[in-house]
């Protein structure tokens, strides 16, 4: 019964520690903290881990959140397809959030199995 009481210590100070280090290194802290909420939703679809893979999924989730959804953001206005009045300030958070939510999951071993298959194509 210990676990989620263990759980919600553990994302308190995992929120805390990544608003420390995003104003240490430059990286913007609510992007960090909107991306930790994306890792901690993708959890909810996958398989029970222990809470240490747990907290490493989710601070990795937010790093990669908090570094690629600014990049995104900017180059989002430019499709011609983009609504003019969505700034790139705003669209930064859900992007933040979509990023955080599918790092684990889906970019990780998709970004992996690319270089997979690259690795087998030079190989030959």
């Amino acid at each position: 019964m210990a676990e989620p009481a263990s759980s919600a210590g553990a994302i308190v100070v995992t929120a805390f520690g990544l608003s420390i280090f995003g104003m240490a290194t430059g990286l913007h802290p609510v992007l960090l903290i909107v991306g930790l909420a994306g890792g901690l939703w993708a959890m909810f679809y996958g398989d029970p881990q222990p809470l240490l893979r747990r907290m490493a999924s989710a601070i990795m989730s937010s790093l990669i959140a908090a570094w690629c959804a600014p990049a995104i953001a900017f180059g989002l206005p430019s499709l011609p397809i983009w609504p003019a009045s969505v700034s790139r300030d705003i669209i930064q958070f859900p992007v933040a959030l979509l990023i955080g939510f599918l790092a684990m999951a889906v970019l990780g071993p998709g970004l992996m199995s690319l270089t997979r298959k690259k690795f087998e194509e030079a190989a030959k």
